[in-house]
């Protein structure tokens, strides 16, 4: 297949993929393309990871030839040497192509229609991407923002806890995924660009793992100064946190982006692209982040225009702190056994109405309880895996084939050699018959036939031999009581009544006229055996328990060749010429190999292959993982919806205490 195109250079590499510039001629057109070439013969055997890139082909062939999306050429998949190739057009990444560069609004609003356009491709099929991210966003040279990489892209109806953390939908954490999530990764790749390349509340003061944990608690996403109205109130449209607030469909968030008025094509600030689309552990408690100065974003920050907000902004704040003091007066708290009137504490308590709970000022009382969400943290040098804190020193395993005992590895093939005893068969030369070991010339006669049978049994008829076969077995046994009474098991008990003789003079004599008086029910019991009959579902019943059955047996007569003196029987032939030695020969079958009078052949089967990891390391799936391993810290948090009460997120409904003042009491 090499001669198919020409090597560039290698661009690329993974675990098990390489990617190459190639040069290929398309539709009787030389030009530049993109390969990439997975090797899956060292995890052949790992049928989850080898339905997972069969996958990504059907996913390319079902979404293929959208201009919105990444376009592949061609694709195969050659099961026999374990290998897939791809081909697909040569673009830039986004991520590549503003990378220190500038971005307008309308630019921002014409990707979301592109990258809408690709999307309700993928969902009118049924699927969804589940990875959308700046990285998998791509330029082609007339300007069009293309979708690509589809290794995640699954059906709706699967659930899957993948994606890039940085990009993912708050639901998918609890194993939700539909199209709104993908409308989700959408809104948080325009809110980056129009964001200078920061996540939701990413700054100096929050790095980007909390940034992700506060927007992944529900927290509201804090709006972009400067941005169109119009544009910002689509994206926080797209960030909702609540599944049904948020875009139901592609079609509803490019009917907004479509009746956009007014979107600036003035340069926004620089977009810094660093870390925002790479595989993050979302659990990690520390990671600093980078502090970068936006020298632009200064410079435009202390316009005339500014300054003149910053004024009015002084005098509104110079309201709200004499509001506030005002505020405060009324509202502030006193010492207990103090109430606050009109901004004085006097001596008083506040008091609730039933089934509510004093808390300061306030009656609390819990409408909904949940359980928190459990948040895992490992300490530096450590990540959570599947529940557990894993050293991060980790170490490629070494491959290895297996085979039975008996067997012998050769490549990555099993082989055992075994031999059975050949076929001895003989030979006459031409115009010869053969007569079991002996040949005879083939002048013969047919020999005359007389039939038998095996023994005096039998009755012939032609070459027929027929015999009456008697067969026995058991009948069915049913018992019966013919003189009356009941049956228990096999013996039958008649009970009556016994007769009484004499007077109170010389007392009451009981007595029985058959069978034996029974004290515990003051009757008499007369016991007998059951009569038993017999049942046949075939053949006739001898009297005795068994089944007689009689059937015809006809079997084939014994034929017996008869000759002339003179002659030799051969089969059904008399031969009169003399005999000569047949010549003997051993035969095997094609799959094995003659070796004097033994057949060897050769049994192969795949070996079994075996990761190993040096000492100190054990494995874990296709990675050495040192044996070092720690509980993770646990933290329980809730949405904004709730609060937080040990392991538990409750709701709470509030109302106003009331004041009871110890003077009115008096």
């Amino acid at each position: 297949m090499n001669n198919q195109w020409q090597i560039i250079r290698k661009i690329g590499e993974g675990q098990y993929s390489k990617v190459y510039l190639i040069r290929k001629k398309i539709q009787d057109v030389e030009r530049e393309c993109v390969l990439k070439y997975i090797d899956y013969s060292d995890f052949s055997t790992n049928v989850a990871l080898v339905e997972q890139l069969k996958n990504e082909i059907h996913i390319i062939q079902v979404v293929n030839n959208h201009k919105n999306i990444v376009c592949y050429y061609e694709f195969y998949n050659e099961e026999k040497s374990n290998s897939i190739f791809i081909i697909m057009e040569l673009l830039k990444d986004i991520k590549s192509y503003y990378q220190d560069k500038t971005i307008s609004e309308s630019e921002v609003v014409r990707l979301g229609k592109d990258i809408c356009n690709a999307l309700k491709v993928f969902h009118e099929n049924n699927l969804v991407h589940r990875d959308v991210k700046l990285s998998n966003i791509f330029v082609d040279s007339n300007s069009e923002y293309k979708l690509g990489d589809f290794g995640l892209s699954v059906s709706k109806d699967e659930k899957h806890f993948l994606g890039t953390p940085s990009y993912m939908a708050p639901e998918v954490l609890e194993g939700k995924v539909d199209g709104r999530s993908d409308l989700y990764s959408l809104g948080l790749v325009m809110y980056v660009l129009l964001n200078g390349g920061k996540l939701p509340f990413e700054n100096h003061k929050i790095n980007i793992y909390q940034a992700i944990e506060k927007r992944n608690q529900g927290a509201k996403i804090p709006r972009i100064k400067g941005v169109h109205r119009g544009l910002m109130k689509i994206v926080l449209h797209l960030l909702e946190f609540d599944l049904e607030k948020r875009y139901q469909s592609v079609d509803e968030v490019l009917k907004d982006l479509n009746a956009l008025t007014g979107v600036k094509n003035s340069v926004k600030a620089k977009v810094e692209l660093f870390h925002l689309d790479s595989t993050l552990d979302v659990h990690h408690l520390a990671l600093s982040n980078k502090l970068y100065t936006n020298i632009d974003g200064i410079r435009r920050r202390y316009t005339k225009k500014d300054i003149i907000k910053g004024l009015l902004l002084g005098v509104v704040l110079l309201l709200c702190i004499i509001s506030s003091s005002i505020v405060y007066l009324f509202n502030r708290s006193c010492d207990n056994g103090y109430v606050n009137k009109g901004g004085i504490c006097v001596k008083g308590y506040y008091q609730c109405p039933k089934n509510y709970s004093l808390k300061g000022k306030k009656c609390v009382k819990i409408v909904e309880e949940i359980a928190a969400r459990e948040n895992y943290y490992c300490e530096d040098g450590y990540i959570l895996n599947e529940g557990v804190c894993v050293n991060q020193n980790t170490k490629s395993p070494t491959f290895a084939y297996k085979c039975a005992d008996g067997f012998t590895l050769s490549g990555s093939k099993c082989v055992r050699e075994e031999s059975a005893e050949a076929a001895l068969i003989y030979y006459c030369p031409d115009n010869y018959v053969l007569a079991g070991t002996k040949c005879v010339t083939a002048n013969s006669k047919e020999a005359s036939v007389s039939y038998s049978c095996p023994d005096s049994s039998y009755v012939r008829k032609g070459d027929k031999c027929t015999t009456t076969k008697t067969t026995s077995s058991k009948a069915i046994v049913t018992y019966g009581c013919s003189l009356g009474g009941t049956l228990s098991g096999t013996t039958c008990d008649i009970v009556s009544n016994p007769t009484t003789s004499g007077g109170w003079w010389g007392g009451y004599r009981t007595s029985c006229t058959r069978g034996t008086y029974s004290y515990s029910d003051g009757k008499c019991h007369y016991t007998y055996a059951a009569s038993a009959s017999y049942t046949c579902t075939t053949g006739t019943s001898d009297g005795k328990g068994n089944c007689i059955r009689s059937a015809n047996e006809t079997v084939n007569a014994i034929a017996t060749y008869n000759c002339p003196p003179g002659y030799l029987s051969v089969g059904n032939m008399c031969t009169s010429s003399a005999t000569i030695d047949a010549t003997p020969k051993y035969m095997c079958t094609t799959d094995t190999v003659l070796k004097g009078n033994m057949c060897y052949g050769t049994i192969s089967s795949d070996a079994l292959g075996i990761y190993h990891c040096p000492d100190g390391y054990v494995l874990g799936g296709t990675t050495c993982l040192k044996d070092d391993f720690k509980k993770p810290t646990v933290r329980y948090t809730c949405s904004r919806l709730y609060k937080l009460n040990e392991k538990k997120c409750q709701k709470y409904e509030e109302k106003k205490a009331q004041a009871i003042y110890e003077e009115d009491e008096k």
